[in-house]
């Protein structure tokens, strides 16, 4: 019975998202994942409602419980309640979820969570000359770890004035152009292009993610920096000092077209309080 109950409110979250189509799959699909996340804590604590819309403050007052018993972080429980109220809209449901004041939820500073970069000390430190490379990518001209690893220089490096990431390769599908400016990023293309046999192969041909992840995170933590953490927000922060003279929207628009990144998530990596070297 149990089972089935829980079955059916799997249902009702998969059938609701599947007409929900505002915003974009990834996210979706995260709403997903977590709404099934909270739906197994609920059968854990034996609080599963009939149907989503028998969901009441008590079952959120004993999640919230829960999840700080496992002690579970205070962004993550914000994120959690937050995805709640979102599926509490998709479904038109009457829920009541309680602020994140009357939990006495608060985000730490994320400030904090990024470190100082000195990047040329870093790139002197590091050894493995793909990971320095990758790493080179990531800070200086903005690439994901995944992009780097399969560029090409006949397809992706044809000029010296421009690395053009096609559809198949770029994150989220769409083709974009990174202006070479500076020394530090000729130099990188340089040093990339010394790494791969022929102009047509890619890093990825010897190291794949699955091979090299485990590589690269052991070889920024041997150079104290976290292996967890994307390294983009640097070049962020750089291409906005050189377009300081741009009015604010344009130079949003131009770090979207080169990285990829959404406008809000550029606008809160420019106004952080990272102190870059």
């Amino acid at each position: 019975m149990k089972q089935q109950r829980k079955q059916h409110l799997q249902h009702a979250i998969d059938a609701g998202y599947a007409l929900h189509h505002q915003g974009r799959s990834v996210i979706r699909q995260r709403r997903v994942r977590v709404m099934r996340r909270i739906l197994d804590d609920l059968a854990i604590l034996c609080r599963l409602p009939n149907q989503w819309r028998s969901l009441n403050t008590r079952h959120i007052d004993h999640l919230v419980a829960y999840w700080r018993q496992q002690t579970t972080q205070p962004t993550t429980i914000m994120k959690r309640l937050a995805v709640l109220r979102h599926f509490n809209q998709v479904l038109h449901l009457p829920w009541n979820i309680p602020t994140n004041q009357h939990y006495r939820l608060q985000a730490q500073p994320s400030a904090s969570m990024r470190p100082t970069l000195q990047f040329h000390d870093v790139q002197n430190r590091l050894l493995h000359p793909v990971v320095k490379c990758v790493f080179g990518f990531e800070c200086l001209l903005g690439l994901t770890r995944c992009e780097a690893v399969q560029l090409q220089p006949a397809l992706h490096g044809r000029t010296d004035q421009l690395l053009h990431i096609t559809r198949n390769i770029a994150l989220h599908g769409k083709e974009r152009d990174i202006p070479i400016l500076t020394d530090d990023q000729r130099q990188l293309i340089t040093a990339w292009r010394a790494l791969l046999p022929t102009p047509f192969t890619a890093l990825s041909e010897q190291w794949p993610m699955s091979r090299l992840q485990p590589v690269y995170r052991a070889s920024l933590q041997d150079v104290g920096l976290k292996g967890n953490i994307r390294y983009r927000f640097y070049y962020v922060h750089h291409r906005h000092q050189q377009l300081a003279q741009q009015p604010f929207k344009q130079q949003l628009q131009i770090l979207h077209q080169e990285t990829g990144l959404s406008f809000s998530h550029i606008r809160s990596l420019i106004h952080e309080q990272t102190k870059i070297k």
